[in-house]
């Protein structure tokens, strides 16, 4: 993994959190705003970073349309409460990094929840031992 592409539609706060870790940090915002959604995903995708996002649509993109996702963190706490996004992403990683390449996580106010992204249905890997 080499960090993070933050989506444009982001609070600015989360970016600035990441930064202040030291994790290289990209925002759509600051380099390529109005992009759609699709490229935001494929320079995530290219670039194997993991996509921060505050809207619904690249869940869609990833599980409705099964279109593929080196990592996808979906933040889900309103405006009010900004300074727990900051916090929640720092948990995220801090205690959470490992686990966050080929995964979807979402982001609330008090806990964070994994789901699995689509496999690759050409993957061998664990193949001949599914329990692993």
């Amino acid at each position: 993994m080499r960090g993070f592409l933050v989506d444009e539609g982001v609070d600015a706060i989360v970016v600035r959190m990441l930064r202040s870790l030291g994790i290289d940090t990209l925002f759509v915002a600051e380099i390529s705003p109005g992009i759609t959604d699709r490229e935001v995903l494929d320079w995530a995708n290219n670039d194997q970073r993991i996509l921060v996002v505050e809207d619904r649509d690249f869940s869609e993109l990833v599980f409705r349309d099964a279109k593929e996702c080196y990592g996808l963190v979906y933040i889900r706490i309103r405006n009010e409460y900004r300074a727990d996004k900051a916090n929640q992403m720092r948990v995220l990683v801090k205690d959470h990094l490992n686990e966050l390449v080929g995964n979807h996580a979402v982001v609330m106010r008090h806990r964070i929840r994994f789901r699995a992204l689509k496999k690759d249905p050409n993957d061998q890997t664990n193949a001949d031992n599914p329990e692993e």
